[in-house]
């Protein structure tokens, strides 16, 4: 039996503040998977999409933090999830069709 040195997906993850985040398990509660893939893909397109919070560290994805209502916030998510797919090999629309 031979083993596989398959490095598990990274899933990129937003919160209703906008702020995103990453992990390699289950999204935290309250929180919505917005891509998954190998960790340097999503990173990187994570990167070249999203907004730097003043902190110069946070990623943000953009219009969500000024977003006057839950309407306005989700055109911006799906927006910034459109952007995202054609750079990572996977969006988790399965997955957050299954929170809704």
């Amino acid at each position: 039996m031979s083993k596989t040195n398959k490095k598990p997906n990274t899933i990129a993850y937003v919160y209703r503040s906008g702020r995103i985040g990453f992990t390699t398990g289950k999204s935290p509660e309250g929180t919505l998977p917005i891509a998954r893939g190998p960790k340097a893909r999503v990173l990187a397109a994570v990167s070249a999409r999203a907004r730097l919070a003043y902190d110069n560290r946070t990623f943000l994805v953009p219009g969500i933090p000024e977003a006057n209502d839950d309407e306005a916030a989700s055109a911006a998510l799906y927006k910034f999830m459109d952007e995202l797919q054609p750079l990572v090999l996977s969006t988790t629309a399965d997955d957050f069709a299954a929170v809704l």
